[in-house]
Formats: C-alpha cells, sequence, structure tokens
C-alpha cells in the first residue's frame, strides 16, 4: 500500500505520471484502494488517472465507491468508462462460467484482435483498415475534416504487461514547440501529446493506452472518438487549420 501510495504522488507530475501508471497497473488489484482514495485528490492529472487505471483494475464490489465520482465535472466522464469496463468484464467471466458446453464458453472468451477492431467501427461511419498488431480507423468530422487513428496490440510478453496503444498524428514537432506540448499535457485530461518520427519527420500525437486483457470495445470506441476531435482540434492550431491526415 505504501508503495502505489508514493506512486500515486508521482502521479501529481506530468514528466512521471506515465511511468507510474505503467508500475501501478504491474500492481494489479493491490492498488486499487489507493487508486480510490486517489480519486478526491485536487489534481484533474491524478483523478483522471486514477479513474482511467480503476477501470483496468476494479472489481464489481468496486463500482459502489465509484459512483459518487460520476459527477465530477472533469473526470465523471471516464468514471462512467471505468464502470462500464468493469462491468463487463464481470458479465463476461459470469457468462463463461454459467456456459455447460465448450462452444457456449466461446460467448465469455476475450475477443481475439481482429474481432475487437470489427465490434469498434460496427454501426459507424468509421472506416477499418490494416490488420495483425497494426490497424487504422479513419473518422469523419465536422467541415469535411477527418483523422485517422491507429490502434497497436503489442505481442504478448512474459517481462512486460501487454497493452493496446491507440494514437493519432496532429502535426509537424519543432523544438520551439516543445515546451508548449509539455505545458498542454499539464491541462489535458484524456490522453497524452507525444513526439514520433515517421518517415525521418517529427511528428506530434496524441494517444491513449489501455491493458489488452481488460480493454472493451468500447473503450477502444471512446478512445477513438475522443483523441479524433482532440487532435483535429490540435492539429488546426499546429498547421493553421489545414487538415494533413
Amino acid at each position: 500500500m505504501s508503495d502505489c501510495t508514493s506512486l500515486i504522488q508521482q502521479l501529481e507530475e506530468v514528466r512521471t505520471r506515465s511511468a507510474a501508471m505503467a508500475r501501478l497497473r504491474h500492481s494489479g488489484p493491490a492498488a486499487v484502494p489507493a487508486l480510490l482514495q486517489a480519486l478526491g485528490h485536487p489534481s484533474e492529472g491524478v483523478r483522471w488517472a486514477a479513474a482511467k487505471l480503476l477501470g483496468e483494475l476494479g472489481q464489481a464490489g468496486d463500482i459502489g465507491k465509484l459512483q459518487p465520482y460520476r459527477a465530477d465535472r472533469q473526470i465523471g466522464y471516464f468514471i462512467e468508462q471505468a464502470i462500464h469496463s468493469i462491468e463487463h468484464r464481470a458479465q463476461a467471466r459470469v457468462t463463461s462460467a454459467a456456459a455447460d458446453d465448450p462452444a457456449s464458453k466461446i460467448v465469455g472468451r476475450t475477443a481475439d484482435d481482429a474481432e475487437l477492431m470489427n465490434e469498434v467501427v460496427q454501426a459507424s461511419d468509421w472506416t477499418l483498415s490494416g490488420g495483425k498488431e497494426t490497424w487504422s480507423v479513419r473518422v469523419p468530422l465536422k467541415e469535411g475534416r477527418g483523422q485517422t487513428v491507429r490502434c497497436i496490440f503489442q505481442p504478448p510478453s512474459d517481462k512486460a504487461t501487454t497493452l493496446v496503444l491507440i494514437y493519432t498524428e496532429c502535426g509537424p514537432a519543432t523544438p520551439a514547440l516543445y515546451e508548449w506540448a509539455l505545458k498542454l499535457n499539464a491541462r489535458l485530461p484524456f490522453g497524452a501529446v507525444a513526439i514520433r518520427e515517421m518517415g525521418g519527420e517529427k511528428l506530434f500525437i496524441m494517444v491513449n493506452s489501455f491493458l489488452r486483457e481488460t480493454v472493451t470495445a468500447r473503450d477502444i470506441q471512446k478512445s477513438i472518438s475522443r483523441l479524433a476531435r482532440e487532435a483535429d482540434a490540435l492539429e488546426k492550431q499546429l498547421t493553421g487549420g489545414q487538415d494533413q491526415r
């Protein structure tokens, strides 16, 4: 518990937040009590990180403790996401346990990457392409604009927690804007701005991540939708309104 409390403190700083979240994920259910306490933290960034991690690590018995925070104007959306993720996992376990034969148990198993991504774009106007470890989703936006969001499924490993990385490009990254991007990260309640080199060009990207074993299609849908809107707004600032990607 003391280690988790120390990691919660590291969530306060943008530069240490990502590493602290990864270590809290690795702690598993042992981190839940500290994360629940962190929902009352004065920092919006800490509350956001706690809500996101609780969606991955929380159990059905934690839902009642999450309910009061749905009214939080900054993180209420993410609390609802967390509750849905917990309920989805609980229902999958019940379905699997109640099945009488191997064929029916398929309903309760974790969807493979292709099934998950096809469910993500189902009943939407999004376009899915790619496959295997990397998928691309083209999201139409207002004013004829659009944003391509990429989902990377890390291969399973005994040495690291397997993640799903979701990111989208925002525009060219120049050293003159690095400080601006770092300050922007401190104000973002969702995702983070990072730098990625592609084809010899450095680009700002907006990125989010989930544990592969607990992520749901709804989690990915909401992340793609939010990243597309936020990144497009950032792209307008970086390019003067040009819709590049």
